[in-house]
């Protein structure tokens, strides 16, 4: 039961570091306030020793994610063991680091889950779990970009509004000039009207 347990408490925090959640996990891993470079934490599960690579490289300075990494690739092409390539695929999927390549490393998970034999039981439940980190990821991304995508044609609708309005309101603007001059072109022929009259009238009243 502890075992489980502990499996459980493990894949969580890898689960943190692949949803980038890096110093919300960092409290949990074994070693947090050792070198974690020069002293890794490797307990009885088996698979802690993946999680504190995953660590190091999302949480390190840039020297040592680098040294870090190209260890795990070095390790991996000189003896492609189960251990080593899972280590490198784990690596490859753990964001904030150069080497990085999320892509790469889930096909390289996937083909270690597909074969039944390669993988202990400890090991299979950490790569189902960074594969389900993957997917939600993925859809939280689509999702936000679908998002994004929705605001921006929002905009663009709401921009086109604006821009029949503004016009729709230059065009009344000019309509009201247009009226306003003609309303002072009859005023001033009126007025001209009543002059003449005026005038008129007082020419007759001066004989």
């Amino acid at each position: 039961m502890r075992t489980a347990e502990h499996n459980l408490r493990l894949a969580t925090i890898a689960l943190a570091v692949v949803l980038g959640g890096c110093s919300s996990a960092t409290a949990w891993l074994p070693g947090r306030n050792m070198p974690t470079t020069e002293n890794p934490v490797v307990e009885s599960t088996g698979v802690s020793h993946y999680l504190q690579s995953m660590h190091v490289l999302a949480t390190a300075n840039t020297e040592d994610q680098r040294r870090t990494f190209a260890d795990l690739e070095r390790r991996s092409k000189r003896t492609p063991t189960t251990t080593n390539r899972l280590a490198l695929a784990l690596a490859r999927i753990t964001p904030g680091h150069p080497g990085t390549n999320v892509a790469v490393g889930r096909a390289e998970l996937e083909r270690l889950l597909a074969d039944p034999a390669v993988l202990v039981d400890t090991e299979r439940e950490l790569v189902v779990v960074m594969l389900s980190a993957l997917d939600e990821q993925q859809r939280v991304a689509g999702t936000s970009v679908e998002q994004v995508n929705t605001r921006l044609a929002n905009t663009s609708v709401e921009r086109d509004r604006l821009a029949r309005e503004l016009e729709a309101s230059r065009a009344r603007a000019v309509q009201l000039q247009r009226a306003l001059r003609e309303a002072e072109e009859k005023l001033d022929a009126i007025t001209r009207i009543e002059r003449s009259i005026r005038e008129r009238t007082d020419d007759e009243s001066t004989r």
